[in-house]
């Protein structure tokens, strides 16, 4: 169990940290579809929240500095992903309302995998 939580730590830490990037400097037809979208570019908490929490995935186990940090890491990931459930969910977009969703559970998986079944020591 402790190989499959690193696998989906190591995964899902490049997933946000990938969609955080994207964030920070989308390409410029990302920008254009944003725009027809009506959708800001722009740096929100939760972008930098996703940055921080994915570093959190991984670091504080791979140096065994505070494990505790990465159940809390994925915590805040399941609660950035239940915004994005919402956000995308009152907009009509229901398959990206459904991957989020899912994403939330992988992370509340996480959470309930590293705080009772594998804890990082």
């Amino acid at each position: 169990m402790n190989i499959a939580l690193w696998i989906l730590q190591i995964l899902f830490a490049a997933l946000f940290m990938l969609h955080a990037v994207l964030h920070l400097f989308p390409p410029p037809r990302l920008k254009e579809i944003m725009a027809e979208q009506n959708i800001p570019v722009k740096r929100t908490i939760a972008t930098w929240a996703e940055i921080a929490a994915s570093l959190g995935l991984i670091l504080p186990g791979a140096v065994r500095i505070d494990p505790w940090l990465t159940p809390l890491a994925a915590l805040g990931l399941a609660v950035v992903m239940v915004g994005a459930t919402v956000f995308h969910g009152a907009r009509k977009e229901t398959p990206a309302a459904v991957a989020a969703a899912s994403l939330a559970l992988i992370m509340i998986f996480l959470v309930w995998g590293r705080t009772f079944v594998v804890p990082l020591h």
